[in-house]
């Protein structure tokens, strides 16, 4: 399927701005597109239309603004936003003008009062126009400071919330903005996205950003966003909810998606794979998630009413995801297996963004560009070869609505028809309320009142009374008698939002009274947000405080394996952590030992004279963890706040310390001493006698684990002789795997010129997670690199088992020591590792040939199928090969003739003897503290008990041996690849 064209390439950009200009859109060939078989695809712009398109949104008036992004990498043009215009309402775009330009690196816009707010970074800018040209004749600064930066990761996806508040990503960076007339007062942002109110002049931080392009939200207001690694995240709460408790480090942002595996969801491209610039271990996985939208215009099968839809702008496709409650947060499951919902064959497809239109079709933002990755990114030698600018000139909108779609007509709102307004608020698309809300807003005609009140009272549908009380809130007429109503609502989401408009009605009793008892609602989520608002309520009469710890403990008792609903009762408890303290010491309850830590943080922040108190009565109770953490939490708080204590306080402390070291419990007496310390106290006089037990137990092989790795966590804040060949002693391969890992955390610790160079000579014998570690450690550790370098040097490792991808590499090619970057540059260059470059080279041609797939399965049999198995031929030793099609043909070319370049650590070739002098190779399958298996060719594996091992060593060199492709041609070998890169 192609759309057909008429190029005006005569005109200049210049002259498109000046005049509207009707044209036809490019060809494309719409068959590289593999889309969800109930939804069909069509082009809705592209150039000469539109070029390098990042956000388009839709205003009352209908009119579709697009920000172009020419700017993009480098930032030497200017980027500009545009009109296009779809005269027949078919959702092709006709024409296109020039609205404003000269905005910088801007990256997104919204409507907003006749005009758009634009965010170009370093300001926040309102522009409009006028006179009805569709030119931009007003430009108003509104506010700067913003982070300026990578064009990635500048401040994006302004959004407008259901509660009246601008919404906006900060791309990961800090910045201190300030409103333009008043420069002295900056807000600093950290890593926050935030949230402005525009007629009060007011920014919040709202919650740890994640860093990347887009927020979504759904008609609930939930808030999701994605970042690259992590494609959907969601904030289970406004982080004001935690500024009482900073001292804890939290915050309400986490991954929500079900379907990742070690940190990374598999994602499902087509056709032919470029060669990753980076990261290649990444083929096949999300790493250029962006655009994050949620699908609310109410107009699809409802199946997919409600997805969240996000980008990879690297693997070209859309991926879909199903949300679904979990607990008192959400859970996000794909949904589609082994399938995007949208991919394309076309390398240079790149979805950045996505819009849900008026009329409820999705619209996607492709900048089309041949190569996406900034700069940064991109290993130099590899940018040389390359046209970062290949694409400029192109860009594409395209348009997904399912089979036979109908979709909403009206796409004009009038925001002078007060009652149409209103009615709007039971429209079924997100677009039309929020834009109909926003409107009520923004006149701030007070005809609406008693219609928004009626809608409160009366509606059937719950997203129409929740809209209408947060539109009554804007026009400051919610009264407590409707907002008292509506705290008894029969839907519990409206229920949860009218809890949260409650907070500024907090003073009146029936209110306090309703937010009291809807601590027993039947939702979670409900109850949740009872404890946030309860800690935004300050303290009022004693016995309204009283009720107020019964409902929160009534809460965590009912909720306490809900992280969040934990995390909002310890919100509400600052005023008195003691007591809420006692209360669950007293009660005993499962899973809280969490909460007990953080609320015993609390106490030493906000009530330290309460610590004896605390501490003896955790000395009363048998469960040593509970203990623990109240020691533990003690600890973070005093060390977040230095409180100076007097000399009363500190001897009651070390009384009760006393007491509980009495226990003899390892664990609670390392807890104990650390207590002792970070309060200055006077260390216990049997110390020396417990230090010689712990080392005696971490000796004696025979006692249990958990005793043995008590007694290394207590050994390891203290210095005592021979602490450093104990510790390596350790690391022997017939101890237990959880020994091993502890010793080498603990090691690493430790404060020795000489420990690298040990560990060096130890490394042959280290298993494959004792070695990471140990490479962390010379990698990132700064005096350690010199070191490492000369093992490299003269062959002590070997770099394909020191897993150095494109971040640990930079770690030694970057350094600021000339001398560690020119050792780097010799060993390895940003573009990876190579260790056989002319065979390499020598089979080249096989790229250019065309491989023949039924030929390359026979050599897969013959050659590979003895260490890997894909579409189940073969045995799987080495990695399964079932979904290889996801890396280039010139990444598959380089891992079968260079095996070692890069190899990953999980398939190092080892070798262990038995004491009776049996000798296995192959690589380390898993490993127990009593066991290691070992998965040699041909797929026999083997458990040995640790006991029997007489020696363990590492051959540096990977399984799969190098030299395969000595037997084959260029013809074979593009045979074997065609066969890897099938999707059979």
């Amino acid at each position: 399927m192609k759309t057909n064209h008429n190029f005006l390439s005569a005109i200049s950009l210049f002259t498109l701005g000046l005049i509207v200009i009707s044209c036809q859109n490019q060809t494309v060939d719409l068959s590289t597109f593999q889309i969800h078989p109930d939804f069909t695809i069509e082009l809705a712009a592209s150039e000469p239309l539109v070029f390098d398109p990042v956000e388009m949104e839709f205003d009352e008036t209908g009119k579709a603004y697009v920000i172009e992004m020419p700017s993009y990498p480098d930032a030497t043009a200017q980027n500009r936003i545009i009109i296009l215009y779809d005269k027949n309402e078919d959702g092709i775009f006709d024409s296109r003008k020039i609205f404003a330009e000269n905005l910088g690196v801007a990256t997104s816009i919204l409507p907003y009062k006749g005009g758009l707010l634009v965010a170009a970074p370093p300001e926040l800018l309102f522009i409009k126009d006028t006179d009805g040209d569709d030119l931009a004749d007003v430009r108003e600064v509104l506010m700067s400071g913003f982070s300026y930066g990578n064009t990635q990761h500048n401040f994006n996806g302004l959004a407008y919330g259901l509660d009246n508040w601008i919404y906006g990503a900060n791309g990961g960076n800090s910045g201190r903005p300030y409103w333009s007339n008043d420069q002295e007062n900056k807000i600093s942002l950290g890593r926050n996205d935030f949230r402005i109110d525009l007629s009060n002049k007011k920014l919040e931080p709202i919650g740890n950003s994640s860093g990347g392009f887009g927020l979504a939200f759904d008609n609930w207001g939930n808030m999701f966003e994605t970042h690259n690694l992590e494609h959907i995240s969601h904030l289970a709460f406004n982080e004001r909810y935690l500024d009482k408790i900073p001292q804890l480090g939290l915050n309400a942002r986490s991954s929500i998606s079900d379907h990742d595996v070690d940190g990374l969801a598999r994602i499902y491209p087509i056709g032919a794979q470029d060669t990753r610039v980076n990261h290649p271990e990444q083929s096949g996985f999300f790493s250029g998630a962006c655009g994050i939208t949620f699908y609310g215009g109410g107009a699809w099968p409802s199946p997919f009413d409600g997805n969240v839809f996000v980008a990879d702008v690297v693997l070209n496709l859309i991926h879909r995801d199903v949300i679904s409650a979990n607990g008192s947060s959400l859970t996000a499951s794909r949904g589609r297996e082994s399938a995007a919902f949208l991919a394309s064959k076309d390398r240079s497809f790149r979805p950045v963004n996505m819009t849900v239109g008026p009329d409820g079709a999705l619209y996607i933002m492709d900048m089309y560009r041949e190569v996406i990755e900034h700069p940064e990114w991109i290993p130099d030698e590899i940018e040389a070869a390359l046209d970062l600018n290949a694409g400029k000139d192109k860009g594409r909108i395209y348009r997904i609505t399912p089979k036979g779609f109908s979709g909403h007509k009206s796409s004009i709102i009038d925001r002078s028809n007060v009652s149409e307004l209103v009615k709007l608020l039971e429209h079924p698309s997100q677009w039309h309320r929020l834009t109909a809300q926003r409107l009520l807003v923004e006149t701030q005609d007070k005809a609406a009142i008693p219609l928004l009140i009626d809608l409160v009272s009366n509606s059937t549908v719950p997203l129409s009374r929740m809209h209408a009380m947060y539109t009554l809130q804007g026009l400051s007429a919610l009264g407590d008698e409707l907002l008292i109503s509506a705290l008894n609502d029969v839907d519990s989401e409206v229920r949860r939002h009218a809890i949260i408009l409650s907070e500024n009605s907090s003073n009146n009793p029936e209110i306090q009274k309703a937010i009291l008892q809807a601590g027993s609602d039947s939702d979670i989520r409900v109850r949740r947000q009872v404890a946030l608002t309860l800690s935004m309520i300050g303290l009022l009469d004693e016995t309204f405080q009283a009720n107020k710890s019964k409902v929160l403990l009534q809460i965590i008792k009912q909720d306490v394996d809900d992280r969040w609903s934990r995390l909002a009762a310890l919100s509400a408890s600052t005023k008195q952590p003691t007591k809420f303290l006692m209360a669950l010491l007293d009660r005993n309850l499962s899973n809280s030992n969490e909460l007990i830590s953080q609320l015993s943080t609390l106490v030493a922040v906000y009530d330290h004279t309460a610590i004896p108190q605390s501490i003896g009565r955790a000395s009363k109770i048998p469960d040593n963890n509970i203990v623990n953490n109240v020691l533990t939490g003690l600890i973070v708080g005093f060390d977040y706040q230095d409180t100076e204590l007097n000399k009363p306080e500190k001897s009651a402390i070390s009384r009760q310390l006393d007491l509980i070291e009495n226990r003899g419990n390892i664990p609670v007496i390392t807890s104990s001493w650390r207590l002792r310390k970070t309060l200055s106290l006077e260390q216990p006089v049997n110390r020396q006698a417990v230090l010689d037990r712990a080392l005696l137990i971490l000796k004696q092989k025979a006692k249990a684990n958990g005793d043995r790795l008590d007694a290394l966590g207590l050994l390891t804040d203290e210095m005592f002789v021979g602490k450093t060949d104990t510790f390596l002693q350790l690391l022997d391969p017939k101890e237990p795997f959880s020994i091993q890992i502890a010793a080498i955390e603990a090691i690493c610790r430790l404060d020795e010129s000489d420990i690298s160079e040990k560990l060096i000579s130890m490394w042959p014998g280290l298993s494959p997670a004792v070695r990471l570690k140990v490479s962390d450690f010379l990698i990132y550790n700064f005096r350690n690199q010199p070191i490492l370098l000369t093992a490299i040097e003269n062959g002590q490792l070997n770099l394909g088992e020191l897993n150095l991808h494109l971040e640990r590499r930079r770690e030694l090619l970057f350094s600021k020591d000339m001398s560690i970057r020119t050792r780097a540059e010799n060993l390895f260059s940003d573009a990876g590792i190579v260790t056989r470059k002319a065979a390499i080279e020598s089979f080249k041609p096989a790229l250019e040939l065309k491989g023949r797939k039924a030929e390359g399965g026979t050599i897969f049999v013959a050659l590979c199928a003895q260490c890997h198995q894909k579409s189940g031929t073969g045995i799987e030793v080495g990695p399964n090969l079932s979904e290889i099609y996801r890396k280039s043909a010139e990444a598959l070319l380089n891992d079968i003739i260079d095996p070692n370049a890069g190899s990953d650590a999980e398939y190092i070739n080892h070798v262990i003897k038995t004491e009776d002098g049996t000798v296995y190779t192959g690589i380390i399958q898993s490993e127990t503290d009593a066991n290691v298996t070992i998965l040699n060719i041909g797929g026999t594996s083997k458990t040995i008990p640790r006991s029997e091992i007489a020696s363990f060593e590492s051959s540096g060199q990977s399984l799969m041996p190098e030299g395969l492709e000595s037997s084959l041609d260029s013809q074979k070998m593009a045979d074997l690849l065609a066969y890897l890169q099938s999707m059979e």
